[in-house]
């Protein structure tokens, strides 16, 4: 009988993976890891492109806090299981639920990974096995970093622009809660 024994940068690999239950369906999980110093992300964009991937890849500097990814994923999920995507896959339709945007186009340009870009955050669901994720370990040429680093990556005047936050909103408001009230809302403020 052999016993695997993980290494302890596997270790620290699945430390770095977080997986979230959503509350609202039960069957569904969302799994999240973050990545820098990337390159060759033309070469990944080719694999999304090409179905390789199974998995959301963001850019890291459009995202000020994970709720903002988890919010997204909820309804992405909920668009799934209703039978109302508005893209052609999950992947696709959490990069477009992040947006305040009702353009696809402009949500995967804006919150799509971009040859600029050298943090990306990897986003699966209902990845029970852990293999999704694995693939995208495979493609990404980069190092996997702790969630919590999220906040160096984060290009705040730019999340400000492209969600229209302005200083006087957020002398009432923190950042997240703005973005996040605009994802929640997209559908019915336009």
């Amino acid at each position: 009988m052999t016993i695997y024994r993980q290494s302890k940068s596997d270790m620290a690999q699945e430390d770095h993976i977080k997986t979230f239950p959503m509350d609202v369906f039960p069957h569904s999980t969302i799994s999240v890891a973050m990545f820098k110093d990337v390159r060759k992300i033309d070469e990944l964009k080719t694999h999304i492109v090409g179905g390789e991937i199974d998995a959301a890849i963001v850019s890291s500097r459009m995202i000020c806090d994970l709720f903002q990814i988890l919010v997204a994923a909820n309804k992405a999920v909920n668009a799934k299981t209703t039978g109302k995507l508005k893209t052609r896959n999950i992947n696709s339709e959490v990069v477009f639920c992040l947006s305040p945007s009702n353009s696809i186009t402009d949500s995967l340009k804006k919150f799509g990974v971009s040859p600029e870009d050298s943090a990306v955050i990897a986003v699966t669901v209902d990845d029970f096995d852990g293999q999704k994720m694995q693939v995208v370990l495979q493609h990404i040429n980069g190092e996997m970093v702790p969630l919590e680093q999220l906040h160096r990556y984060t290009d705040e005047d730019t999340v400000k622009k492209v969600y229209k936050i302005n200083d006087v909103e957020l002398q009432k408001s923190s950042l997240l809660d703005s973005v996040v009230t605009r994802i929640a809302v997209k559908e019915f403020a336009m």
